[in-house]
C-alpha cells in the first residue's frame, strides 16, 4: 500500500474550522474590548464634568440653596444645593450652631446603549454663620452682603514675600 505524505480533505476541513472559530472568538473579544473602551470613555467624561461643577460649587465665597441644571455635549447636567441637617429632631439645636452645613449633589445623566445613564457626586460643606454684611474679621462686604462662605486662607499684603 502506498500512502501519500498528504492531508486529507477531512483533516484540513477539521483545521480550517478550528481556525474559523479562533478567528471569531478573536473578533468577538476584540468587538467587547471597543465596547468596554467605549462605555469608559463616557464614564470619564461624566465624572470629570462632574468634579468640574462641583469644584466651582465648593470654591464659591457664597453658597446659596437653589437648583441649576444645563447640558454640555453629549451630557445632561443637574446641580443642587440645600441645607443639610443630620435628623429632624436635631433641626433647633442647628439652627444656632457656629457652623452651617450644606449639601451639595451634582447629578449627571447621559442617553447609553441599554438607557440612560447617571453619575452623582455628593460632599457637605460648612459655611460659617456671618452676621448679615459682616465678615469673621469684622470687615464690612460691598454692598453690605454677607460672605457666608469660607474666610480666605491668605490674606494679600503690599510687602514681599519672605525668602526661604
Amino acid at each position: 500500500m502506498n500512502r501519500s505524505k498528504a492531508f486529507t480533505l477531512i483533516e484540513v476541513l477539521v483545521a480550517v474550522s478550528i481556525l474559523g472559530a479562533g478567528v471569531a472568538l478573536v473578533m468577538g473579544l476584540f468587538a467587547g474590548g471597543l465596547n468596554l473602551a467605549s462605555t469608559s470613555r463616557e464614564y470619564v467624561g461624566a465624572s470629570l464634568l462632574a468634579q468640574e461643577l462641583m469644584v466651582e460649587r465648593l470654591a464659591a465665597y457664597e453658597l446659596a440653596e437653589g437648583e441649576e441644571d444645563g447640558e454640555e455635549g453629549e451630557y445632561e447636567w443637574g446641580v443642587t444645593i440645600e441645607r443639610y441637617y443630620r435628623d429632624d429632631d436635631s433641626v433647633e439645636n442647628e439652627e444656632n450652631a457656629p457652623l452651617l452645613l450644606y449639601e451639595v449633589a451634582v447629578n449627571v445623566t447621559w442617553p447609553g446603549r441599554l438607557g440612560e445613564k447617571t453619575y452623582e457626586l455628593v460632599t457637605l460643606r460648612s459655611v460659617e454663620r456671618r452676621e448679615e454684611g459682616v465678615t469673621p474679621g469684622g470687615t464690612t462686604l460691598p454692598g453690605g452682603e454677607a460672605g457666608g462662605g469660607r474666610e480666605p486662607l491668605v490674606m494679600p499684603t503690599s510687602e514681599p514675600r519672605p525668602s526661604r
